[in-house]
């Protein structure tokens, strides 16, 4: 239901960085919640800044594919989401982020395992 913001969270945490990750699934409200997400949204645009030929040096000569998210499809993705944040009460609001963190966790692997043939060439 919330892929697209599942795919940048598991990109930023191939990349390294799970701090966004660990925020969301912490995340005990849900002013909290909406913070880390869109802490993630703001590092994803970054990083896609740096990706050249669709790749991203993680390491020195190793690449993974950068992933790609239409601008609508995250924005109807969030949207669902911060609709369903609203509505639930607080418990739900934890479970639901601690869900989204481990399903960000498990695409992470799929992420770093897509390797780009040579980068920048």
């Amino acid at each position: 239901m919330f892929d697209e913001l599942i795919d940048i969270l598991g990109f930023l945490g191939a990349l390294g960085d799970y701090s966004y990750i660990d925020r969301l699934g912490n995340a005990i409200d849900e002013s909290t919640m909406i913070e880390s997400l869109k802490d993630a949204i703001r590092m994803y645009h970054t990083v896609l800044n740096r990706c050249k030929n669709n790749c991203y040096e993680v390491n020195e000569g190793e690449y993974i594919v950068c992933v790609r998210v239409e601008p609508d499809k995250l924005e109807e993705s969030l949207n669902k989401l911060l609709a369903m944040i609203a509505s639930k009460p607080r418990i739900g609001q934890v479970k639901l982020a601690r869900e989204i963190a481990t399903k960000s966790y498990a695409r992470l692997l799929k992420i770093r395992n897509t390797k780009c043939g040579g980068g920048s060439t």
